[in-house]
């Protein structure tokens, strides 16, 4: 792979982790309105972990990345982390 299409794969990804991410949407900007790009800086986080096979420990990992950046009060879908590290992963 050159890297054009290393750089068109890495984007081809980031965006399908995007969607996963905007769908559960576990703080609940989307969903009041905030741009789809709000969450892009969680969202290059979770690609650089993205390889964990253990989806407990990603779930996990997916977790603290949104809790660091909003705080765990700010949390408006606990289970929104799961069903994006087993989507994420599949």
């Amino acid at each position: 792979m050159n890297k054009l299409e290393i750089k068109k794969a890495y984007k081809v990804e980031f965006n399908r982790v995007k969607n996963i991410v905007n769908n559960n949407d576990p703080i609940g900007l989307v969903s009041g309105g905030a741009p789809d790009d709000e969450y892009d800086i969680e969202i290059g986080k979770i690609m650089l972990i993205k390889d964990r096979s253990d989806i407990k420990q990603f779930t996990n990992e997916v977790e603290k990345i949104f809790v660091e950046y909003f705080g765990e009060n700010s949390i408006v879908d606990h289970g929104a982390f799961e069903r994006i590290a087993r989507d994420v992963l599949s």
